[in-house]
């Protein structure tokens, strides 16, 4: 679900990273392979399965030529090239689970609240500080810029984070990108990537 931006979003720090946003207008951001260590980021801030779903198959047949047949899954791997139909098949089965799993992205996570700053220390985390932006979507725009310029990236866009399992059969699977989903114990964080 791709939605505006709210008119105010917020970003929780430690104070340190607050005065470089502010100071020297520099900010950390990373790729889907960095919040995955969750071992050196925590499991509030990192989740080693950031960027991923596993859609349990059920030997359902597929048919290449008639989308509504295809799982999202499947859909999204074939989009990106990470899958390709042979022309001649006109029908194919998988059994097993299929693991979706997104490296090449940067995320930079914002929340919708600025009531947070109890939780997040509650629950281990270390942060003291909560920036509020005023226009997300400038900031955001900004933000894409400057990674444009630093690397070949396509563009950018806001959608808030869904919060579900990430391992769903092929019946219930969501059409929501794995990029934003995240497990439900994070639910708490009300974020929008």
């Amino acid at each position: 679900m791709n939605v505006s931006p709210p008119k105010a979003l917020y970003k929780y720090m430690k104070y340190q990273y607050a005065l470089q946003m502010l100071i020297e207008v520099t900010i950390s951001i990373g790729t889907l392979e960095y919040y995955r260590k969750a071992d050196i980021h925590g499991l509030e801030i990192g989740d080693i399965e950031e960027g991923t779903q596993i859609t349990q198959m059920s030997g359902k047949p597929m048919n290449p030529n008639k989308a509504e047949t295809i799982p999202p899954t499947i859909q999204r791997l074939v989009k990106s090239g990470r899958l390709k139909f042979d022309p001649s098949i006109k029908e194919f089965t998988i059994f097993g689970d299929v693991k979706e799993t997104l490296r090449d992205y940067y995320v930079y996570s914002l929340s919708t609240t600025h009531k947070l700053l109890n939780e997040y220390k509650s629950k281990g985390v270390p942060y003291d500080t909560v920036i509020e932006i005023f226009d997300p979507e400038g900031f955001i725009a900004a933000l894409n810029a400057e990674l444009r310029r630093q690397f070949p990236l396509v563009g950018y866009k806001f959608s808030l984070i869904s919060y579900f399992e990430r391992n769903q059969s092929i019946e219930e699977q969501i059409l929501i990108d794995p990029i934003f989903i995240k497990d439900p114990r994070h639910s708490w964080q009300k974020n929008l990537d």
